[in-house]
């Protein structure tokens, strides 16, 4: 009678783990689509700020020196020594998302040693 209460206690407890087992992979799968539609955001305004800061082209005092730095078309000559790219804050994001998905990694791999 002890061996079967003890055997049903690990049932209930495997059950337990099976349960939990699925709500937590359900957790990763939702935190990956946020951290995946995060990054297709960012990216966005990435590639929105890019295009603005190109088409840009700063105010200059006098009509010569708007003439003589533009190309006909309007747009700017990217190959003008004041172009600067700054990565700064897109590197500061794909830190972020590399230290998301490390923990991410790192939970799954518990998870496996626990299962």
């Amino acid at each position: 009678c002890g061996a079967l209460s003890t055997l049903r206690q690990l049932l209930c407890d495997l059950i337990d783990i099976k349960a939990a087992t699925a709500v937590i992979s359900t957790s990763l799968q939702k935190t990956d689509l946020r951290i995946e539609k995060a990054q297709l955001r960012r990216q966005s305004d990435i590639w929105t700020l890019l295009a603005a800061a190109i088409k840009y082209t700063p105010e200059k005092s006098t009509k010569e020196e708007k003439s003589s730095n533009l190309p006909r078309d309007g747009w700017n000559n990217l190959d003008q020594e004041e172009v600067k790219l700054d990565t700064k804050e897109s590197d500061k994001y794909i830190q972020e998302n590399d230290l998301l998905v490390s923990a991410i990694e790192r939970r799954a791999k518990l998870m496996d040693t626990i299962l």
